[in-house]
């Protein structure tokens, strides 16, 4: 999993030379680079200031010391800030290591011979006084510049909501400007972000800093490229509401490569209600069809709203929200910055899957994605346990026959289900994401030379496109020992039109 790194910039030479060591330290065990915030305090006369960081990661390095209680100086209009030792200090430093993500949903992509000027102005536009900017882009510029081109997104609620900052007396006016860059080798397509401008009342107080991310492959980059071609955005945008209301089980989930995290939040009164609907707020944005996820698409987050009959299921991945009811906007949503707002810490409960096996990710534009699927193990299914099917206007029904010489063991009809054949290899179909399946829980036995039959039920697999699937059905071998022999039975068929034909029965012997 990645880590990123949170470091406020100190230029001085001295500061630098005392810093080196945190330096080194990080490096020799990460492969992020530095991110650089400082914290400036600008009060209308002199003043006593306490700063409190409330971070959501690892403080690896501050400067001066922060204590128990972070840090209390002397600040001067002038921004001279003096500790009880009488040392002075231009600013205030600290450095990080968090698990946080940032948002690309927005931003610039920026020629590296163009980065200076481009700094120059975009901070100008967020608030930066010319010596702020100065020892900003002093910093970033030598390692932006050499670069073919920079996707570049100055950061709000994603770093501002674990990087929380308390500061006593409360400053009349606080600025926090925050870059995260890729350095990239060829131009991306990015929309481009607004850039709010900032004023200055009274005491003041100023943060700037930036993480440097890990680089973009030319494949990402033309992966990218490729899927923006294909994909048509509607001219006018549309709004979505989310479905919140009292006593629902609200569940946000994050996937970022390697494993899930996920969190679930009891709607159980109106300040949890509201805080829901104040985090996400409507949805908005144009839509798009024949998108595809990136090829890196990490982190996907995704929402479950519960329901009574059914959940409202949604996804967000590549600057793109999908959900269950058939919507794809393509729309900013700081789904970093809510995670860090409403979820405290995230669980990875045992048994949760590693993937977001969601149907609307898996099955786009009727084009499937194995990403988002699950691959059948190595194992072929029974030969001695051969399946039939029969197709009959429409409707698919099977039977299993017991030729293994051995007693087997099976759940009712409902444990049926789904795999579709891709490039070689077999994928389970993710069921439609939203409605309460159930399957009741029963113990059947299937001694040597019986049958057992069932229909199938399409309503989960509804809207697939054509191509080559087989139905599997769970069997258990009845043998004396602490771990029962598992395998299953299979037969293939084609579906066309939404309709299945020429069923086969592949199969291997028992074991």
């Amino acid at each position: 999993m990645r880590r990123d790194i949170f470091v406020p910039l100190c230029l001085a030479a001295l500061l630098c030379a005392l810093l080196a060591g945190c330096r080194e330290e990080r490096q020799s065990d990460h492969t992020d680079l530095d991110a650089k915030p400082v914290l400036y305090l600008y009060p209308e006369k002199e003043t006593e200031v306490n700063v409190r960081l409330d971070y959501d990661g690892e403080l690896t390095c501050t400067y001066p010391a922060c204590g128990e209680n972070g840090w209390t100086v002397t600040a001067a209009p002038d921004g001279t800030l003096r500790d009880k030792a009488g040392q002075t200090y231009n600013y205030l430093y600290w450095e990080g290591l968090s698990h946080g993500d940032y948002d690309f949903s927005r931003g610039f992509c920026v020629p590296g011979e163009d980065t200076a000027a481009f700094l120059e102005e975009s901070l100008e536009k967020l608030g930066l006084t010319r010596r702020e900017a100065n020892e900003f882009i002093v910093y970033w510029l030598p390692r932006m510049e050499a670069s073919a081109y920079n996707l570049i997104s100055f950061q709000s609620e994603a770093y501002t909501d674990r990087a929380k900052l308390t500061i006593t007396p409360e400053p009349d006016s606080l600025l926090r400007v925050f870059m995260a860059w890729r350095p990239l080798e060829e131009a991306v397509e990015i929309p481009e972000q607004d850039l709010p401008a900032f004023r200055r009342k009274g005491f003041a107080a100023v943060e700037w800093g930036g993480a440097e991310l890990s680089a973009l492959t030319p494949q990402e980059v033309k992966q990218a490229a490729a899927s923006r071609e294909a994909m048509t955005v509607a001219e006018e945008e549309t709004t979505l509401e989310l479905p919140f209301a009292l006593q629902q089980i609200v569940t946000l989930s994050r996937y970022d490569g390697e494993t899930v995290s996920s969190a679930h939040i009891y709607a159980s009164a109106w300040p949890e209600k509201t805080a829901l609907e104040t985090a996400f707020g409507p949805i908005q944005g144009p839509a798009v069809t024949n998108w595809t996820a990136p090829e890196n698409p990490w982190p996907i987050y995704t929402l479950r709203i519960g329901g009574t009959e059914s959940d409202y299921v949604a996804a967000y991945c590549g600057g793109i929200w999908l959900d269950n009811r058939g919507s794809a906007l393509q729309t900013a949503v700081d789904f970093p910055a809510i995670w860090n707002r409403l979820v405290r810490e995230g669980e990875t409960p045992e048994g949760l899957p590693l993937l977001p096996r969601l149907r609307i990710l898996a099955l786009r534009d009727s084009r499937w994605d194995p990403r988002f699927m699950t691959v059948s193990g190595p194992e072929a299914p029974l030969e001695d346990v051969p399946m039939a099917l029969t197709v009959s206007g429409g409707t698919l029904s099977w039977k299993i026959i017991n030729r293994s010489g051995q007693s087997l063991s099976h759940g009712n009809g409902g444990f049926a289900a789904l795999e579709v054949l891709l490039d070689g290899a077999w994928y389970s179909v993710p069921r439609l994401d939203g409605p309460h399946w159930g399957v009741t829980l029963e113990g059947h036995s299937l001694s040597p030379g019986k049958d057992f039959s069932s229909g199938f039920s399409w309503a989960p697999y509804a809207g697939l496109p054509d191509g080559t699937y087989r139905l599997t059905f769970p069997l258990h071998i009845q043998a004396i020992g602490p771990e029962p022999l598992h395998g299953y039975a299979a037969a293939s068929f084609q579906l066309k039109d939404g309709t299945p034909a020429l069923p086969g029965s592949p199969g291997a012997k028992l074991k």
